[in-house]
């Protein structure tokens, strides 16, 4: 999982994490271990997959992609169910919309931050994708439903090459052919252009 994932998952969950209409008991990053019946109903935020395509020619230049990240939310009732999450398809329809109408998560560059403030840029340039879907765990699950959403996003990467020896500057000594070599050399020092 890239910094990227790592970062849109946790803007979902800051934004979805105690909403009064969302009354879960426990938020996961992660489906392991199994839920007991004192954890439900819950909220899962988790990395699905990430798709790297090239970013323009794939031999030119460092490597760099656009990413296909999909983060899945999901929304896991038990036997006892809140009047909120009685309808957990309409749940899963209010979370999709509360994130893709909240301004602080899909908008442009915040021009009132330092241009090399992390935040200044969304964590993300496009929502590609949303799936939506409902499962029935089989005998013997600790829970009744799971709503779920999976939500695409295009985010872009670039591996710039890691050089351990930065270019600082050139020192260049140079003596006449044939002259002496006790004789006084010519030197010329050339520094790295700021």
């Amino acid at each position: 999982m890239t910094c990227d994932a790592s970062r849109l998952r946790e803007a979902i969950i800051a934004r979805l994490d105690g909403q009064p209409w969302l009354p879960v008991k426990t938020v996961r990053r992660r489906p392991r271990p199994q839920l007991q019946d004192e954890s439900l109903p819950a909220l899962f935020v988790v990395f699905v997959s990430e798709i790297e395509t090239p970013d323009g020619e794939p031999n030119m230049g460092p490597p760099a992609f656009m990413n296909e990240v999909t983060i899945g939310i999901s929304v896991v009732i038990g036997e006892t169910i809140p009047d909120e999450l009685d309808d957990l398809d309409e749940v899963m329809d209010r979370i999709r919309r509360h994130l893709l109408t909240d301004l602080t998560f899909v908008r442009g560059i915040d021009r009132t931050k330092a241009p090399d403030d992390p935040e200044r840029a969304p964590p993300f340039e496009a929502v590609t994708k949303v799936q939506r879907g409902s499962l029935f765990p089989q005998d013997g699950a600790a829970y009744v439903e799971e709503g779920r959403l999976e939500i695409s996003f295009l985010v872009r990467t670039a591996y710039e090459p890691e050089i351990p020896d930065d270019y600082d500057r050139t020192v260049l000594t140079a003596r006449l052919v044939g002259t002496d070599p006790a004789s006084p050399a010519v030197r010329l020092v050339i520094d790295q252009a700021q």
